[in-house]
C-alpha cells in the first residue's frame, strides 16, 4: 500500500511507502460529514524507536521538525511537520508498552494495537466547544436524506488528553472519537488492516492552540521543499 500525500506550493507529490498487504475490494461509502465549520486536519503516523529517535534524510531534507513533547499518563511523544495553513503532519511513537482499551480516561489509547504506518487522521473546531461540536455533529448524522451514510455512526463525549513541552509548557486539548456500530454500508474489516481511518475523530483546544500549533512561526512553518499545507492524501490499494 502507497500512501500519497500531496502538499500546497510545490508542483510535485511527496510519496509515503507503508509496506502492508491490502485486499482490493470496493472501497467504503463516502461520508459528509458537513465540514463547513471546521478548519485544520492532522495526519498521524505510528513510528518505531528507531525511525522516530533518528528521523530519515528523506524526512529532514524536505521538511523543519518542530518537537512536540511527551504525553500525559502514556508512554508515548510525538514531532511534528507543521504548516502555515494551521494543518501538520505528525510522527507519533510509543517508546514503552502502550496502554489497554480499558484505560478510558486516556484517548490514544486506540492506537496501542496499531501497526506503524498511517493509523489516523483529524480535525480541528475552533469556534465552539468539544461538548457544543459533538452535539452539532450527531445532530447531523441523525438526521436529512443522507445522514450518516447508512454506517451507524456517531461521536462520543469529549476526554481530554496533554503533553508536556520540551520548555515546560503544559498544553491540552478534547477529542471526540467516531463510534461505530453495523450499519447497512459498514465496509468489511478487510478494508482497514490497521483499524478504520475512514472517519476523522475532532481535536479541540483547552490550551491556546497556537501553543499546540504554532503556525505563525514562520522558522517552524517553512519547509526546504517549499509546502505551505496538505493539498490531498490518497491511499493507493
Amino acid at each position: 500500500m502507497i500512501f500519497r500525500c500531496s502538499f500546497q506550493g510545490i508542483h510535485s507529490d511527496h510519496w509515503f511507502s507503508i509496506s502492508r498487504p491490502s485486499p482490493t475490494n470496493e472501497g467504503p461509502p463516502f461520508l459528509n460529514l458537513a465540514l463547513y465549520l471546521f478548519s485544520s486536519q492532522i495526519t498521524f503516523f505510528l513510528v518505531d524507536t528507531e525511525f522516530f529517535e533518528n528521523l530519515p534524510a528523506w524526512v529532514t531534507d524536505n521538511f523543519t521538525i518542530t518537537p512536540g513533547g511527551y504525553h500525559d499518563g502514556q508512554p508515548s511523544r510525538n514531532k511534528l511537520v507543521i504548516f502555515a495553513d494551521g494543518s501538520y503532519l505528525e510522527f507519533f511513537n510509543w517508546y514503552d508498552t502502550p496502554p489497554s482499551l480499558d484505560e478510558e480516561t486516556l484517548p490514544m489509547r486506540f492506537w496501542g494495537t496499531k501497526t506503524p504506518g498511517l493509523i489516523d487522521f483529524a480535525i480541528t473546531e475552533t469556534t465552539q466547544s468539544a461538548e457544543e461540536s459533538v452535539g452539532v455533529v450527531n445532530q447531523r448524522l441523525s438526521e436529512g436524506p443522507d445522514n450518516d451514510a447508512g454506517l451507524e455512526l456517531k461521536f462520543g463525549k469529549p476526554i481530554i488528553g496533554s503533553r508536556k513541552k520540551a520548555d515546560g509548557t503544559e498544553i491540552s486539548w478534547k477529542i471526540t472519537r467516531p463510534e461505530f456500530s453495523k450499519g447497512d454500508k459498514t465496509p468489511s474489516e478487510e478494508l482497514f488492516v490497521n483499524g478504520r481511518i475512514d472517519v476523522p475523530f475532532f481535536c479541540h483546544d483547552v490550551t491556546p492552540r497556537i501553543n499546540r500549533v504554532p503556525s505563525v512561526d514562520k522558522d517552524k512553518t517553512t519547509h526546504s521543499c517549499g509546502a505551505t499545507g496538505i493539498a490531498a492524501c490518497e491511499i493507493l490499494l
